[in-house]
Order: C-alpha cells, then structure tokens, then sequence
C-alpha cells in the first residue's frame, strides 16, 4: 500500500476540523526489482518505468488503485491515549 506521509486539515461548514489521510494501493500489486537488477535495467534504459507504464496502458492493461482515507476529529488528535496517525 502506498502511505501518504502527509496528513490534510480540512474544515467543514460548521469550521470544524478533522484531519485526513489518502492512501492508495495498487489494484496490480507490487514487484520490485533487486538493485542489482535495477541497476541493469536503468543501465540500458533510463525511461524504462514510463515505457512500462505506456506499453501496459497500450495493451489496456490500465493502471488501478483503491483509495483509503483514514480520518480523526480534532477532539480525537488531542486525547494523548488516541491512536493517531
């Protein structure tokens, strides 16, 4: 899952605050190359990672996320017991 490491304030119509995540996660999962192998890769094409992502989009394999927000009240972030984010 891709983590959002920034948290959002946003206020409502009533001027309350709740604080937001967004996270992201890849509907295709996710591989990794060792470096060893990234290193090759890079090695004989810097523009690999952009070529992959147009290459599966042209064979409409289209890139897809399921987004999570995570939220917490104002009242919540103060409690030092809460759990926060």
């Amino acid at each position: 899952m891709a983590s959002e490491v920034n948290t959002f304030s946003m206020i409502n119509a009533e001027n309350k605050r709740t604080w937001v995540k967004f996270h992201f996660r890849s509907q295709q999962g996710i591989e990794n190359l060792t470096d060893e192998a990234a290193a090759a890769v890079v090695a004989n094409d810097r523009e690999s990672h952009g070529r992959d992502l147009l290459e599966a989009i042209e064979r409409g394999d289209f890139p897809r996320w399921t987004l999570f927000i995570q939220v917490m009240t104002e009242d919540h972030g103060k409690d030092p017991q809460a759990q926060s984010f």
